[in-house]
């Protein structure tokens, strides 16, 4: 919470005072200070800040340390900015509503903001957090090919999704990560494997494997709202991110995102650039999307178990499946579920075997 007095309070007024208690005229007193009388009544006007060569020789006129007199003129300046600072707050009161009072209530839960009842320390806050002295500067911010590609047309609130991307930055701050080459990729992959079995991925110790192989890795578990984003993989300093949302909360979409994600850090990804999945008919980077799909589908089901499955599909054939390949059952039932050639096998009847990432209750 900052204070911000009701008016501001010049030195020039305690200057006024002073040649007024000394019964002397402004004239004596500038020859005194050695200074015309004109830049001393500017002093007296508010017009002119006290220099430290100026706060020297007030010292041996008046009697106040030069350190006062230089105290003095700070605080004026400061106030008179933070006057001009509430003018500026007053105006930011709509913009800040775009961020959503949903999305601002998850990052007081998560520690990263206070909780303010006055909207200037709540926009205060949030500017902080952003690291903008302006909302409106986050507009052509966050877009930007360091965000987007620049053929993509985000026709969404970008102020929610600024604070999004901004909370997984700062996520990946509390992460340290080994040097990255893209031959990681693989031993990563083999080291997480033996996860797929599990009715939940184990977010926590995916991170620990990512930042072993030199991969950022964040998995934000709160929907934002007005964030239609599935994943993000750009790079965060020197090493790769790999972002998760928990849109639709499945496990088995959660490893198909994962690896599809990967897939990109793999094949395609290199520094200054950024894929981001956005709920959009956006077709721009679709010849790398589906390289991303096979290779994520490739990874989690060998093709030659799945064909089997999807020409009969069956719980027992998905379970019988889901053993050969060391996986859950819900990564099975989740393609079959997606495949629109198994016309028979209805999503209702898939749903059953899918888990979710995060428990509900």
């Amino acid at each position: 919470m900052v204070f911000t007095p009701d008016v501001a309070l010049a030195p020039g007024l305690t200057i006024d005072r002073e040649i007024v208690a000394r019964w002397l005229s402004k004239k004596e007193i500038a020859s005194r200070l050695d200074i015309s009388e004109k830049h001393l009544i500017d002093i007296v006007k508010w017009e002119v800040s006290i220099t430290p060569s100026l706060a020297v020789k007030l010292e041996y006129v008046f009697g106040i340390s030069a350190k006062t007199w230089l105290q003095m003129d700070i605080t004026f300046q400061e106030t008179k900015a933070r006057l001009d600072e509430i003018a500026i707050l007053q105006t930011e009161k709509e913009c800040y509503k775009n961020f959503c009072s949903k999305n601002i209530g998850i990052l007081i839960k998560r520690g990263l903001l206070e909780k303010f009842t006055k909207a200037e320390d709540k926009i205060r806050e949030v500017k902080s957090f952003m690291w903008v002295s302006l909302l409106s500067s986050i507009e052509s911010l966050y877009v930007q090919p360091k965000y987007f590609r620049q053929s993509l047309k985000f026709d969404n609130n970008i102020y929610a999704l600024s604070l999004w991307l901004r909370l997984w930055e700062k996520i990946c701050d509390t992460q340290t990560v080994n040097g990255f080459s893209k031959s990681n990729v693989k031993k990563l992959i083999k080291e997480i494997k033996p996860l797929l079995s599990k009715d939940r991925p184990d977010v926590e110790k995916i991170q620990v494997m990512c930042n072993t192989h030199g991969i950022y890795f964040v998995f934000i578990e709160e929907n934002f709202e007005k964030v239609p984003v599935k994943w993000v993989v750009r790079y965060y300093k020197d090493n790769p991110v790999l972002q998760l949302s928990n849109k639709w909360n499945k496990t088995d979409i959660f490893w198909f995102n994962f690896f599809h994600e990967l897939g990109h850090i793999a094949q395609h990804l290199w520094k200054k650039q950024t894929l981001i999945d956005i709920e959009s008919k956006d077709k721009t980077n679709e010849k790398i999307e589906h390289e991303a799909d096979e290779f994520a589908l490739s990874t989690l089901l060998s093709e030659k178990t799945y064909n089997i499955v999807r020409e009969k599909p069956s719980r027992v054939a998905i379970l019988r499946a889901a053993k050969l390949n060391n996986v859950h059952q819900s990564i099975v039932a989740g393609r079959l579920a997606s495949d629109e050639s198994v016309i028979n096998f209805w999503f209702k009847e898939a749903s059953e075997f899918r888990t979710n990432v995060v428990a509900n209750g």
